[in-house]
């Protein structure tokens, strides 16, 4: 397991693009605009920082707390989250499907958001 990135919802990703890339200079790595919650990819140096763009009708999905979230990149979400359960790791969500990811939520001792991903 490895960090992959750690995200932000937004509400407008090409104005959070304009400030990470255009204000922040960081280069824009990938870029999925045509997802239901268009999704970018910045190169933070060490680690990728995301954003995702959460509508008004999906606000369902815009995380609570409103800040950033570290994601874990594994190879198998279903067998990873099977070997954390094993060890105690309570998951707060099963996998979901979003687009082209998986990913399953948990929170650490003390309920800072943490996730597993898998690209798919």
């Amino acid at each position: 397991m490895k960090v992959g990135v750690i995200h932000f919802a937004v509400s407008d990703i090409q104005r959070a693009l304009d400030f990470y890339v255009g204000k922040l200079g960081l280069a824009q790595k990938k870029f999925l605009p045509h997802l239901k919650n268009a999704w970018a990819e910045l190169d933070g140096g060490t680690v990728t920082i995301g954003i995702q763009e959460v509508k008004e009708k999906f606000k369902g999905e815009i995380p609570a707390w409103r800040g950033a979230m570290i994601s874990f990149e594994v190879d198998n979400i279903e067998t990873t989250q099977a070997e954390l359960k094993k060890k105690g790791v309570h998951f707060v969500s099963g996998i979901k499907v979003f687009e082209e990811v998986k990913v399953a939520r948990f929170n650490d001792p003390d309920g800072n958001p943490l996730e597993i991903h898998e690209w798919i």
